[in-house]
C-alpha cells in the first residue's frame, strides 16, 4: 500500500527525517511512536505532499508520488487527517463533509453519490447528526475530531493517515477515537497512526516503528514494541 525509501526531508538547513524507509501493508493499522521532534508529523506531510522531500522515494500502490501535488496524493486514495482538526470553522458539519469529497467531485462523482456518502457518514457519528446545521466552530473537541475524521472518509480512501487524534480529548472520547479507528480499518481502509498515547496505539496497531531525532531507530510488532522494558522507559515513560 504505502512504501518509503531512504527518505529526507528538510526544513531548510535543518534535517527533519534521515533516509527513512518503512511500508505500511493493505488492511493493516501501523502506529509511528517518538518524542515530540521525532519526525513523525514531518513523515505524514512528506507523505501527503504537503511539505517536499528532499531525497528517497514515496510509492502508493507502487507509484511514485515525489512529483505529485497533494491533491493528486488524495485522488489516489491517501487522505490525511491533520493534528488539530483543521475543521472550516465557519462551514456547517454538512459543508465540512461536502469538502472532503472535492477530490471526488472534480473527478465526476455524481452529488447525489457524495449526498448518500454525507448521510452514510452522519450515521456513524450520531454526535454530528445531530448538528448537522451547526457552524463547526460551535462543536466540542471531540466533535471537531469526529468531523475532521469523517471528512476525511468523504474521499474513500485507501489509506488514511491521522496525526494525533486523541490529542486535547478526555479520556472517554479518547477510547470513542481509537474505536473508530479500529472500524475504518474493519471496513478496508488501510491506517497510518501517529499518536502520542503510545500504549492505547500499541494495543490498537499491528506494528509499530519508533522514531528519535529523525531516524527510524526500531520497528516491529506493536505488542512487542507495548512489552519491551527498554523501550517502554524510553518513548511510554516507563
Amino acid at each position: 500500500m504505502l512504501k518509503l525509501e531512504a527518505v529526507s526531508t528538510f526544513y531548510g538547513n535543518i534535517q527533519a527525517l534521515k533516509k527513512i524507509s518503512l511500508d505500511v501493508n493493505e488492511g493493516e493499522i501501523v502506529v509511528l511512536i517518538g518524542a515530540n521532534g521525532a519526525g513523525k508529523t514531518t513523515t505524514l506531510l512528506s507523505i501527503s505532499g504537503l511539505i517536499r522531500h528532499a531525497e528517497g522515494s514515496i510509492k502508493i500502490l507502487g507509484q511514485d508520488i515525489s512529483k505529485m501535488q497533494p491533491e493528486e496524493i488524495v485522488g489516489l486514495g491517501c487522505v490525511h487527517v491533520p493534528e488539530g482538526r483543521r475543521t472550516f470553522p465557519n462551514l456547517t458539519v454538512e459543508e465540512n463533509l461536502k469538502i472532503g469529497a472535492s477530490v471526488l467531485i472534480r473527478n465526476g462523482t455524481h452529488m447525489s453519490e457524495i449526498k448518500q456518502d454525507v448521510e452514510k457518514t452522519l450515521e456513524r457519528f450520531p454526535n454530528l447528526m445531530a448538528r448537522r446545521k451547526k457552524k463547526a466552530w460551535s462543536l466540542s473537541g471531540g466533535e471537531q475530531q469526529m468531523l475532521a475524521i469523517g471528512r476525511g472518509m468523504m474521499a474513500r480512501p485507501k489509506l488514511m493517515m491521522l496525526d494525533e487524534p486523541s490529542l486535547g480529548l478526555a479520556p472517554i472520547l479518547v477510547q470513542e477515537v481509537f474505536h473508530i479507528i479500529n472500524e475504518i480499518r474493519q471496513q478496508g481502509t488501510t491506517v497510518l497512526l501517529v499518536e502520542q498515547n503510545a500504549r492505547a496505539a500499541l494495543n490498537l496497531a499491528d506494528r509499530a516503528y519508533v522514531l528519535e531525532t529523525g531516524e527510524i531507530v526500531h520497528a516491529g510488532a506493536a505488542k512487542e514494541i507495548l512489552h519491551d522494558k527498554q523501550l517502554i522507559d524510553a518513548y511510554l515513560g516507563g
